[in-house]
């Protein structure tokens, strides 16, 4: 319910993709790929700040939710500890990017959200859009 309408509607499910767009690795330098060894990547990895601002924006100001895609092989505690404390609703791991298409075609999530074009052409849907469609999407409503 929101501004007191009822509705058999569900809101719509923005799925973020979470390697190399929500989450950055280190491992452009020799340093960082021995270090990632030791320490393990995810003590090490960033997380980017304009898709955390995304995720709190719709979170908090639309009726939209929020779900995280993660590669089945990356979905570790460790990785859990970097995105613990963002708002999110679900975190799906997946074993190939056509599982996203299948996600996408069944209505499960209504728009998934990555800057990589390789990725994008590979799950090879409409409704995959980057964060400057995202932006132009939320601000249209």
């Amino acid at each position: 319910m929101r501004n007191g309408d009822l509705s058999n509607r569900s809101a719509p499910v923005i799925a973020f993709r979470v390697e190399d767009f929500l989450v950055r690795f280190k491992t452009n330098r020799l340093i960082d790929k021995v270090l990632n060894f030791i320490v393990g990547k995810e003590r090490r990895a960033e997380l980017d700040p304009d898709v955390v601002s995304a995720l709190n924006f719709i979170f908090k100001h639309t009726d939209m939710t929020v779900e995280l895609i993660v590669d089945k092989n990356n979905n570790t505690d460790e990785l859990v500890k970097v995105i613990e404390h963002l708002p999110y609703g679900r975190l799906t791991p997946i074993r190939k990017p056509v599982e996203i298409a299948i996600l996408l075609n069944v209505g499960d999530i209504s728009y998934y959200v990555d800057n990589d074009e390789e990725r994008i052409s590979l799950v090879g849907h409409r409704h995959c859009i980057t964060l400057e469609e995202l932006n132009t999407l939320i601000r249209g409503r």
